[in-house]
């Protein structure tokens, strides 16, 4: 079956807002938060679409809990599938509020996952991380409700902070971390399994955090059709909305789709297939498009592993 566009999911970054303000993060910060009538019009149009999937992320999403909670009864009632919520845990002052928000996540019928973010670049005290973990296992009464996110860091000596951070976390949640080639992998203990996954971080128009090149792969990133970020509606706080969610988003308008205020989910769809660049990917692939600049004469730095910072770069400075 010849590959296209075709979205599986809907993930909504419900607001610009977030308690936390790291180097590496490529969200401007501000206060908008979703239009949650438009936001829920458009999560139903989904349903009809066959679209059965829902995701958030922000920003903080818990800073937008009213948004949160209200289009999660809404996924509900048309019997939507979860993926997770991605949250860097600590937006929360006291326990008791801590346990009263995620209750009422839990009441109004989420059981999808949360991914928390906790690297060198996350600044967040261990305690509040440990606290979160255990609540959402104790009110989700499982014991893998939470899987651990972060930033995959090529200067060692910097990765060794982030190996740092996740080694006391496992201490103060009196489990051990385990690992694989070095990699840890999963922080378990009786009560309690946290999944472990990376993602690459390269140089998006952020001078503040020292990384090494992105162009040092030995060979070229594999080609999957953006099937990783990609074929799903990722609606930002303004409700625009694009093709996946990888970091490029965040700088190249051209793979802008729409916006749901005025455009349902098959005219962003029919959208994505007339964008000539975001068509191409999803049917030829970022390899088309790089062997393409090649034959026009563009010389590359070097090579990279990383879809997203080539769609970038191929964006921006092709």
């Amino acid at each position: 079956m010849k590959p296209k566009f075709i979205p599986e999911q809907v993930l909504f970054s419900l607001t610009t807002k977030c308690n936390l303000a790291c180097k590496h993060c490529t969200v401007k910060p501000g206060s908008d938060t979703i239009n949650l009538k438009t936001a829920s019009k458009f999560l139903r149009q989904c349903t009809e679409y066959e679209i059965i999937k829902v995701g958030f992320t922000g920003g903080e999403p818990f800073l937008a809990l009213r948004e949160l909670l209200a289009l999660t009864r809404t996924a509900r009632k048309y019997d939507m599938e979860f993926d997770r919520i991605t949250t860097n845990g600590v937006w929360w002052h006291t326990s008791d509020e801590l346990t009263h928000e995620l209750t009422e996540l839990h009441t109004a019928g989420y059981d999808g996952t949360f991914g928390l973010s906790c690297d060198r670049f996350h600044r967040q005290d261990i305690r509040k991380l440990a606290k979160f973990i255990t609540g959402c296992n104790r009110v989700w009464e499982r014991i893998d409700q939470v899987s651990l996110v972060f930033i995959e860091d090529k200067v060692k000596a910097l990765q060794t902070k982030t190996y740092k951070k996740l080694r006391a976390l496992a201490r103060v949640l009196h489990a051990k971390m385990e690992y694989h080639r070095e990699m840890p992998v999963v922080i378990r203990a009786d009560n309690l399994l946290l999944r472990i996954s990376s993602i690459p971080l390269f140089p998006i128009n952020n001078k503040k955090v020292l990384l090494s090149t992105p162009w040092d792969a030995k060979k070229w990133f594999h080609e999957d059709y953006c099937a990783g970020p990609g074929n799903i509606f990722f609606v930002t706080p303004t409700g625009d909305v694009y093709p996946c969610c990888g970091y490029a988003t965040d700088f190249c308008n051209d793979l802008r789709l729409g916006n749901v205020q005025r455009d349902t989910p098959g005219k962003l769809a029919r959208n994505a297939h007339t964008n000539k660049f975001v068509n191409t990917v999803f049917t030829q692939g970022l390899t088309s498009i790089k062997n393409k600049l090649v034959r026009e004469g563009v010389i590359f730095p070097g090579k990279t592993y990383n879809h997203c910072f080539f769609c970038y770069y191929a964006r921006t400075y092709c």
